[in-house]
């Protein structure tokens, strides 16, 4: 190797909680070791002890970081010496983009943005958590715990420019078999248009370790693969669930692609990809049954996903990220997000830290494994007669004299929608589709739409009838119960049929109850049950 070819030694950490003692003894461990050139702290760093922080501000020239160490915006806002720091250091009323230093050697990444080394370590962070309420708000200099899209504009909105790392609090949406805490669509949408080398999250509160997958350049050619890690929280009792994680790396400007783009053994499809694509069969397929509007053309997966080196693949993912968050959006993060069982079936089964994390019950509606599509419609008995004809043999819902009314355009239920937030649909059935809510309550609140539109909950009851078996199941094996109900608003002009069900803890299902019925006794109205 060239003297001048950096090469670079990186350290990640999982939210440290406030326990600087214990992260300090490990640091020196192995830094002692390994000589790191730089840290990334990738969850929460500070704790709610004031006094310990600020001695750790203070006297941080004594406390044995002689390299730099670099903090992410987490889900909770920073101790107000720590804020009133980074608010001074903004220029334009919003948290400032880069590294701002806080103490010794200790440094704030900004909500979003790049910054490179003077190595040349090409490094983008996203720090914060997903909050679909206000995403398109404008930023906030005091809420450096929440991204908006104003501030992951510059990110997106360049294509094949891949970075060294990526380091998130969040964690990007189908990246694992077994949802993890804190997905967001926003970072799936990062991880395809900025392609790292190296992607590292602290926001799942726990240690997973997947294959690498593949990414493809404008052409679709195959570049180099993107390898993700989550990191479990410093000081838990598991061994197996590890807080640090070290990186040997040579800058890309300064690696020869020939290098850079050899695919490992292990490779695997992109899976944020793959769930896309499942999606998008699931809703071919139904406009193939139903003769709806065919839907506008999708990019292709990602090369390779045949199991060859994908050079005469072609895809385009920038069009596959747009299908993975929409105008809409898609859900608040979520520890286990139904949605990310796409990306089992389509990714290598070979993951590590899979046992620590909660196994996913065999019923549960799923993109590639529905249980839904296995109920058969059963001819109506021989009395029947249809209301519409007149003629027996077939139920009035499939009368062929029977006319449709063209759904209205506002709809946002309707499949042939333009406001229909497809990338949430997870499962799609005969009478009824299951999709993760666009504004939910809760993490996992999801919603059972009917597939036409007007169409009776009632003709749709065997399909809810067995997604609701499955949520169940699902909901029960995380100590949750389903509350389900339906908004019916008077006055209404645009009405599509369709459930809420929102799982609440056990420990609160009478709380839960007892709060519906007193506000339903306020308006006078019919208890819950």
């Amino acid at each position: 190797m060239s003297a001048d070819v950096p090469f670079l030694k990186l350290l990640f950490v999982g939210p440290v909680n406030g326990d600087y003692d214990k992260f300090r003894d490990r640091f020196r461990k192995l830094f002692g070791a390994n000589r790191f050139n730089y840290v990334f702290v990738t969850g929460q760093f500070f704790g709610t002890d004031a006094e310990a922080t600020n001695k750790l501000l203070d006297q941080s020239p004594n406390l044995n970081f002689p390299i730099p160490v670099y903090l992410l915006p987490t889900e909770t806002p920073f101790p107000p010496r720590v804020q009133s720091a980074l608010v001074e250091a903004s220029t334009d009323g919003t948290l400032a983009k880069g590294p701002v230093k806080i103490a010794h050697n200790i440094y704030v990444l900004g909500t979003a943005g790049e910054w490179v080394s003077p190595e040349g370590l090409r490094v983008a962070f996203v720090g914060g958590t997903f909050d679909p309420t206000r995403y398109e708000a404008a930023p906030n200099a005091n809420e450096p715990h929440i991204y908006h899209a104003s501030q992951l504009a510059a990110l997106t909105k360049v294509k094949n420019a891949p970075v060294d790392v990526l380091v998130t609090y969040d964690v990007p949406q189908y990246m694992a078999a077994h949802a993890l805490d804190g997905e967001s669509p926003v970072i799936a949408d990062v991880v395809l248009s900025r392609q790292p080398r190296y992607h590292l999250a602290g926001g799942a509160r726990v240690y997973y370790e997947r294959a690498p997958f593949r990414n493809a350049d404008a052409r679709g050619n195959a570049v180099h693969p993107t390898k993700f890690v989550a990191l479990a929280p410093l000081g838990g009792a598991d061994p197996k669930q590890r807080a640090f994680y070290g990186v040997n790396i040579i800058p890309i400007k300064h690696n020869a692609p020939a290098k850079l783009n050899v695919q490992p053994k292990d490779v695997t499809a992109n899976p944020i990809v793959a769930a896309a694509e499942a999606v998008e069969r699931e809703l071919a397929a139904l406009r193939e049954r139903q003769q709806l509007k065919p839907a506008t053309k999708r990019a292709r997966a990602p090369a390779g996903d045949d199991g060859d080196n994908g050079a005469d693949t072609g895809v385009d993912q920038s069009r596959a990220a747009k299908r993975g968050r929409d105008e809409a959006l898609a859900p608040a993060p979520a520890s286990d997000s139904i949605q990310a069982e796409a990306a089992f079936a389509m990714a290598n089964k070979g993951k590590h830290g899979v046992s620590a994390l909660p196994k996913r019950p065999d019923t549960a509606p799923g993109v590639l494994a529905d249980k839904v599509r296995e109920t058969v419609q059963k001819p109506p008995p021989p009395e029947y007669v249809c209301k519409i004809c007149s003629v027996p043999g077939h139920w009035v819902r499939a009368c062929p004299n029977k006319t449709k009314a063209a759904p209205p355009a506002d709809c946002w239920f309707c499949l042939e929608s333009p406001g229909l937030a497809q990338h949430c649909i997870f499962s799609i059935g005969d009478k009824a589709y299951a999709a993760v809510a666009r504004g939910p309550l809760v993490p996992h609140h999801v919603l059972v739409a009917t597939v036409e539109h007007p169409h009776s909950p009632h003709d749709a009851r065997d399909d809810l009838r067995a997604y609701m078996a499955g949520l169940r199941k699902f909901f029960a094996a995380r100590d949750m119960v389903p509350v389900v109900f339906q908004i019916a608003r008077p006055g209404l002009h645009v009405y599509h049929p369709h459930v809420q069900i929102v799982p609440v803890p056990v420990a609160r299902e009478s709380a839960v109850l007892d709060g519906i019925q007193a506000a339903l006794e306020k308006e006078g109205r019919v208890g819950a049950h």
